[in-house]
């Protein structure tokens, strides 16, 4: 019987019993991870219908740069990141780019939520997944004490 890969990422997998495994928040870990475990059909990618919308913040902390006398190359590197062959390379790490365009060439035509092999074409972002972000939870102060705190939500499903 083939062990269980836990994936950090929003999406599960499910082993040859139909197992599933694996909640976090990163899609891409799923896909670049998963790569070889899905080619070899020990374990297949399932994709929810809903999932938490995370868009990580990047910016220039000007204390920081000005210390090291890095200002110019972190705003240089700050602006390459929305760059179209920046937009490419996360893309193609299996990170849903910004720019729809770049995003646009890798929506998969697979209406499949269950993802046994990775796509020859490169197209792998499935874009029926309903994005909610944290006002679904009622922001982030109520999201922390609801599924967050000593004995919340996380807590009572850990001890599962």
């Amino acid at each position: 019987s083939a062990g269980a890969y836990v994936f950090e990422a929003d999406f599960s997998v499910k082993d040859e019993r139909n197992r599933a495994y694996g909640i976090d928040i990163e899609e891409n870990t799923s896909y670049a991870h998963g790569h070889g475990r899905v080619a070899d059909g020990k374990y297949e990618i399932v994709v929810p219908s809903v999932s938490i919308l995370c868009q990580p913040t990047v910016a220039v902390v000007d204390n920081v740069a000005r210390r090291h006398d890095a200002e110019e190359a972190a705003t240089e590197y700050l602006q390459y990141l929305y760059s179209d062959e920046a937009q490419e390379v996360e893309a193609q790490n299996f990170y849903r780019p910004s720019s729809p365009e770049i995003y646009a060439k890798y929506v998969s035509e697979n209406d499949s939520s269950t993802i046994t092999a990775l796509p020859e074409d490169g197209k792998w972002i499935n874009d029926k997944v309903k994005r909610i972000d944290i006002n679904h939870f009622g922001g982030w102060a109520k999201a922390r004490k609801d599924h967050f705190a000593e004995g919340a939500n996380f807590d009572q499903i850990y001890e599962k």
